[in-house]
Parts: C-alpha cells; sequence; structure tokens
C-alpha cells in the first residue's frame, strides 16, 4: 500500500491513529475489492452535527476501476459498456466491439455509468450502496469533522 493511501486510511478509520486492524479489512470474493468494516456506534452526521447511530457494515476502499466494471462486463455480456456520443467523453469511452475500456485508463475509476449500471455492478457484487449517512460516516470519521483530514481544507501535496 503507498504512503498516501496509508495516511488517508489512518486518517479516516484510525481517527489519526492508526489503520484498521487485520480483522477490519476483507477481501470482496466477486469482485475482489478490498472492504473495511465500519464498526456500530454513534457518529456526527451533517452540517447540524446531529448524533445518529449505525450498525457495523462493510465498505469498499477505492472506486470501482475500468478493469473491475470489465470483470462485470464480461459476467453479463448483454449489459451495455460504458458510451457516451458527446466530444467530451472521446477518451472515456469503450470500445463497444470488443466490450473493453479506454487502453491505459483500465485503474482509472470506472466513468459514463448510470444509476442503473451501478445498481447492475452492486447487485452482480453481492453489495449495495452506501447510504448517505454510512458514506459520510466513513468519509469524515465519528468526531464530526468537516474533512477527512481534521476540519481544515486540505491543501494540494
Amino acid at each position: 500500500m503507498d504512503s498516501r493511501l496509508r495516511r488517508i486510511l489512518s486518517t479516516l478509520f484510525g481517527h489519526g491513529r492508526r489503520t484498521p486492524a487485520s480483522g477490519d479489512r476483507r477481501r470482496s470474493a466477486v469482485d475482489g475489492k478490498e472492504q473495511v468494516r465500519i464498526p456500530a456506534g454513534e457518529f456526527f452526521y451533517g452540517k447540524s452535527k446531529e448524533t445518529r447511530f449505525l450498525p457495523e457494515y462493510w465498505i469498499d476502499v477505492m472506486p470501482v476501476t475500468q478493469a473491475e466494471y470489465h470483470r462485470f462486463i464480461q459476467a453479463n455480456p448483454d449489459h451495455a459498456v460504458p458510451y457516451d456520443s458527446r466530444d467530451w467523453t472521446i477518451r472515456f469511452n469503450w470500445d463497444q466491439e470488443k466490450r473493453t475500456p479506454p487502453r491505459g485508463r483500465e485503474q482509472h475509476p470506472v466513468v459514463l455509468v448510470n444509476w442503473s449500471d451501478v445498481m447492475a455492478y452492486a447487485e452482480w457484487a453481492g453489495k449495495r450502496l452506501p447510504t448517505d449517512e454510512e458514506w459520510e460516516k466513513a468519509a469524515r470519521g465519528t468526531d464530526g469533522r468537516e474533512y477527512p483530514c481534521g476540519d481544515r481544507e486540505p491543501t494540494p501535496e
């Protein structure tokens, strides 16, 4: 794991102290993506920092890549590949005949997918999308920080 990802995970899940324990990680059996366990408990939600409780859940560490989405496309030959006819999308379009992602972008996050595509992928992978509350708890931690790294806006490296 690169140092930047380790630092981000440490901030998100260890509140600046540590990354999740090995028992707090797993690999999805279908798509192979790494997931972390978000423990049950309270957290501060929204701008008003309202106290909420969530049960334990698991969430993917990283976005779905073009290569990972390609495995879904291969397993679902009737599902359309990401493609859009607008000019700005040309470099992101998949080859519709070969059903492959754009060359050189295999490790980039998948784009040009809609809600139905995302739901189909999640169902195929045996997952579901996180709720707003789950996403916020995973991204901000339990202590109500404004950003994953604290209350100050992150600065580019």
